[in-house]
This record gives C-alpha cells, structure tokens and sequence, in this order.
C-alpha cells in the first residue's frame, strides 16, 4: 500500500534522535522548494506507532546512526512488511560501511546517501530527494 492520494501534501517522516540535524534538513528542505509536511520521530518505538496510526508518509528520511536503536533493524522492519515497503526511503549515514551500502541495495524503494560536509551539499542532497521523490 502507498501513499493514499497522489494529489495529497507530501509527507515526509524523518527518525532522527538530533533536533538540530531535524533542523538543518528542514531548512535544507525549505530553501528547495519542499512544500510539504516534515515529521519528526526521534525513535524506532516512536517510528513503528508513527507508522501504525497515521497517514502513510510519501517519504521516510532514516538516519542510521542515531541511537540508541538500532536502524538497521529498523529499516529491515518497514522494508519487509507489505504496508510499508514501497515507500521510497532515504537512509543517512556517516558511514561508508559496504555493509550499509548492500543493506539499502537489497530493497527496491531504498537509497543511501552519505551525510555531506557543508549546508550548501545538503541543499543539493535535499533537491535530488525531492526530485526523484515528487517528480
């Protein structure tokens, strides 16, 4: 199942533990032109009742080195059940980990990007996402 409405406001949900990266991708977001909904969720818990009561997000944004889950578990969790595995998700990392590269190659809807160094790099990250997100 994907999302409900084609023509619906965007949604993204990003599990992140760190408000002041929440809020350098909200910025990023904003300056591109992201007319949506950003959602915070700073747990695995949190993500999994998100998922379970709400809308069904366009987008989820995962960091994979918050903690103190695990988001590997977590993505393989929404990446195997059958509601959520078609929503596109971007997973963030640090991380050059061949390991976390081939996790996110193994499912279709899933794209790694490593966490750029400068404002500027994420606004580009951002537009890219947004681009072959909503487009």
């Amino acid at each position: 199942m994907g999302n409900s409405s084609a023509s619906a406001t965007p949604l993204i949900l990003f599990a992140e533990d760190d408000e002041d990266f929440f809020m350098i991708i909200k910025d990023a977001l904003n300056q591109v032109g992201f007319a949506g909904t950003l959602q915070l969720v700073k747990s695995s818990g949190d993500m999994v009742k998100y998922l379970q009561r709400r809308k069904t997000p366009t987008l989820i944004i995962l960091d994979l080195e918050t903690r103190p889950v695990s988001w590997r578990e977590a993505l393989k969790c929404i990446k195997e059940h059958e509601r959520y595995r078609s929503i596109p998700t971007v997973v963030l990392t640090i991380s050059g980990e061949q390991e976390d590269i081939a996790l996110c190659q193994k499912y279709p809807s899933c794209s790694y990007v490593q966490k750029p160094e400068t404002f500027q790099e994420w606004k580009a990250r951002m537009e890219e996402v947004i681009r072959t997100t909503f487009s």
